[in-house]
This record gives structure tokens, C-alpha cells and sequence, in this order.
């Protein structure tokens, strides 16, 4: 028998027979994985089965071929903070799916899993989240192979004055080199290139 505990943030989950579940968590320290979750839909756990709840979990399998089970679920932040709030809700529920999709299974990636544990606080604190979570989203192309490069521009290899972003191949440009192609370009916020 193999088994683990580890904090974890929910991702997703999926009613499987009557009263069961298969939750997807993002752990920190096995990445993202799913297991099964006996009662899952009854109103003791359906609580730990919201996206952005942060968890600790203890999961264990009879062999590494099977799907493990989550035999205990421990709430360590709650997001009841942000349920009156709508945008913030929508940023938790983007956030857990765009890394339902694009994580692999079973790897760690602590970093990310650290800034996304500060997203879903700031969430509840912080009126500065959209920044929270912009730089995020950014953090999470560079996990996932396709980061940003806004220390110089593309085009001139100047280092100020940087304004604008190719969604092409994820580099910055200058606001003079990059004007002829601005109708191809995005703008670039000022609190990415300050960060």
C-alpha cells in the first residue's frame, strides 16, 4: 500500500455513483492528481469539493495502476470569504481550471503551487488582486514552457520605455519600434514590466 499527506488546492470535482466523488487537487508536494472521494456528494465533504479550496489531504492506493483514495479531508483556507464576490469567484474558478488543463499529472511544481496559494489569499484581502492574478497567469506560461520575456525590447533590444507584448512569441517591444504593428500587438500593463 503507498500512501501520502500533503496540502493541496482543489481543482475540480465530479459526482461519481450516488453519493461518492473524484476530486482533482493541485498538491504541493505530488502535483496535480485525482482520487476517489467515498461520500463526496454528501453535505459533510461537498464543502472541500469547491475549486480554490485550500486542503490537506491523505491519499493512499492498494497499488500505483489504481486510482488512490482521498481517505481524509482537512480544510486549511477556506475561500467562504470570497462567496460574495463575484469577480473573485470567477478568478478562482479560471484559475483552478486553466490548471486542471494545461498541468501535467503527478508532477510538483512548488513555486506554483506557492503562488497560487497566495492568489486565493489575496482573493479575500487584498482590492489589488487582479494584479495577483495576472501575474499568476503569467507565472503559470512560464511553468508550462511558454513564458514571457519583458526585459528588453524584441526589436531594438532597449530595456526602457516598453509598451507593448507579440502574442506570438511572447516577447516585449518598445512603444516607438513596436507602433507600426501595434493593430498586431497587446498593451503592455505597467505593473507586469514593475514586477
Amino acid at each position: 500500500m503507498q500512501a501520502w499527506e500533503s496540502d493541496a488546492i482543489t481543482l475540480f470535482a465530479r459526482k461519481h455513483s450516488e453519493n461518492d466523488a473524484i476530486l482533482e487537487v493541485f498538491s504541493k508536494s505530488h502535483g496535480r492528481i485525482s482520487a476517489y472521494v467515498f461520500g463526496g456528494t454528501g453535505s459533510k465533504k461537498r464543502a472541500f469539493l469547491e475549486p480554490g479550496q485550500i486542503i490537506n489531504v491523505a491519499w493512499e492506493t492498494k497499488s500505483p495502476n489504481y486510482m488512490g483514495t482521498f481517505t481524509r479531508l482537512e480544510t486549511v483556507v477556506p475561500i467562504s470569504t470570497i462567496m460574495h464576490d463575484a469577480a473573485a469567484l470567477c478568478a478562482i474558478k479560471c484559475a483552478c481550471e486553466l490548471m486542471h488543463e494545461v498541468l501535467p499529472a503527478e508532477m510538483a511544481i512548488e513555486p506554483l503551487y506557492d503562488a497560487t496559494q497566495i492568489l486565493i489569499e489575496s482573493l479575500t484581502h487584498d482590492a489589488n488582486w487582479p494584479a495577483i492574478y495576472v501575474r499568476w497567469e503569467a507565472g503559470l506560461l512560464t511553468h508550462t514552457g511558454f513564458g514571457l520575456d519583458l526585459t528588453e525590447c524584441a526589436l531594438t533590444g532597449v530595456k526602457d520605455d516598453l509598451a507593448w507584448v507579440s502574442p506570438k512569441t511572447g516577447r516585449a517591444a518598445c512603444k516607438a519600434a513596436g507602433e507600426p504593428f501595434k493593430d498586431k500587438l497587446l498593451a503592455l500593463p505597467q505593473f507586469l514590466i514593475d514586477a
